[in-house]
Order: C-alpha cells, then sequence, then structure tokens
C-alpha cells in the first residue's frame, strides 16, 4: 500500500479541477472582453487559458510537480498583468485570495518549501499590482458603468466560486479518502490472515518494517522488534 503515491495522484485530481476551473472563468473573461472591446484584456485571458489548456493536457503522474509551479506562476503573472492592464478600480486582485485558497488544495501541508513558493508568489504580486497598477486604466477606454461591472463581478464571482471550488474539492477529498481506507484495510486483513509468515523489508537499508500477526505466532515472537 503505497500512502505517498495515492496522496500524489488525490493531489493531482485536485489540481486538475483548479485548473479545468480556471479555464472556464479565462474563457468567460475572454468572451466578455472581446464583446466589451477589451483588445489588452482579451489577449491576456485567451492567452492565459489556452496556456493552461496545455497544462491540463500534459497533466501526467510524472511531471505533477513541474505543472504545480507552472500553473502557479502562469496564473501569478496573468493577475499581476491583468490588474496592470485594467487598473485597481474592476477588482481584478480578489483573485489572489483565491490563489491562496487554491494552494491549501494544491499542496500537501508537508511540502512546506512548494506551499512557501506558491504564498512567496501571492504576496510578491499583490505588492506590485498595488504598487504598480493605477486606479483607472490608461491603456483600454472603460467607462464608469463598465468599471463598476468588472468589480463587481469579480468580486461576486470570485466568493462564489471560491465557496464552490472548496465544496466540490473537499467532497472528492472525502470520497478518495473512503475509498484509501477501504483499501487500507482490505490489504491489512490480508496481510495478516495469512498462514504464513509474511515480512516486509525495505530494499534500501535491507531491514525488516513490519510483519504479520502470524509471523510472531510461528517464531514465538512477543513482538516485532525481535525481527528489526
Amino acid at each position: 500500500f503505497d500512502a505517498a503515491e495515492d496522496n500524489q495522484m488525490l493531489l493531482l485530481g485536485n489540481l486538475r479541477i483548479v485548473m479545468k476551473s480556471a479555464v472556464f472563468i479565462l474563457a468567460l473573461n475572454s468572451i466578455i472582453n472581446y464583446s466589451d472591446n477589451f483588445i489588452y484584456s482579451f489577449t491576456l485571458t485567451s492567452s492565459a487559458c489556452v496556456l493552461i489548456l496545455c497544462l491540463i493536457y500534459f497533466s501526467k503522474p510524472a511531471f505533477f510537480s513541474a505543472i504545480r509551479y507552472l500553473f502557479v506562476t502562469i496564473i501569478h503573472i496573468f493577475l499581476v498583468l491583468l490588474n496592470l492592464a485594467e487598473g485597481l478600480i474592476t477588482g481584478n486582485y480578489v483573485y489572489f485570495f483565491l490563489q491562496l485558497i487554491i494552494s491549501i488544495f494544491i499542496f500537501d501541508f508537508s511540502e512546506q518549501r512548494k506551499l512557501a513558493f506558491a504564498y512567496f508568489c501571492t504576496i510578491i504580486s499583490t505588492a506590485a499590482v498595488f504598487l504598480f497598477a493605477e486606479t483607472h486604466s490608461s491603456l483600454q477606454g472603460m467607462t464608469d458603468a463598465q468599471e463598476r461591472f468588472g468589480f463587481s463581478f469579480n468580486l461576486i464571482f470570485s466568493v462564489s466560486f471560491i465557496c464552490l471550488l472548496t465544496w466540490a474539492i473537499l467532497r472528492r477529498n472525502f470520497n478518495n479518502r473512503i475509498q484509501l481506507d477501504n483499501k487500507q484495510k482490505f490489504l491489512y486483513t490480508v496481510f495478516n490472515t495469512s498462514l504464513d509468515a509474511v515480512f516486509i523489508v525495505n530494499t534500501s537499508t535491507n531491514c525488516i518494517e513490519d510483519s504479520n500477526v502470524n509471523s510472531l505466532q510461528i517464531f514465538n515472537a512477543a513482538e516485532i522488534s525481535v525481527f528489526k
């Protein structure tokens, strides 16, 4: 029973959900930007959408670590450029908070350095936006009504999306954990009901890590530490 491999598959599944959700948001924003003739915003959202679609295509276990880093990097660069293009008034910076929530689901808490990298990107990107982005965009002609719509849309959509994404991932993780627990119970049941002595050996150290119940009876051992 490889718990590390199962945990990686769980995180990979979370990452795929997050990336597909990001594509949906970017595609929706691309349609809105195209209809409003916001050339810079449309270029940014459509480009980010294509890049993340490529990451989804290559989201295999072998590329898992690299895909996570690339996704986090692409999202933060995109958000910085989008805030510079549209200005602070549209409220695109609220998606940085969404990115913080996402990091919890695509990085394990034991991966402290990788999680720190994601948080560092968010902090630096947020600081860069508030330092260099204009309140009102000078790159794109936006009316007051469009700016108000942009802010309301981003605020409501980001909060709603956080709730839905958190619910979806937690529900999926809960179901997967139940399956993993059942798998582990089955394997340990088979392990301990074997009539032979069964030992689990660490091939790196050549040391016995565990043994079944019958091994103790066969060798008249009081506990597993005798074999170690």
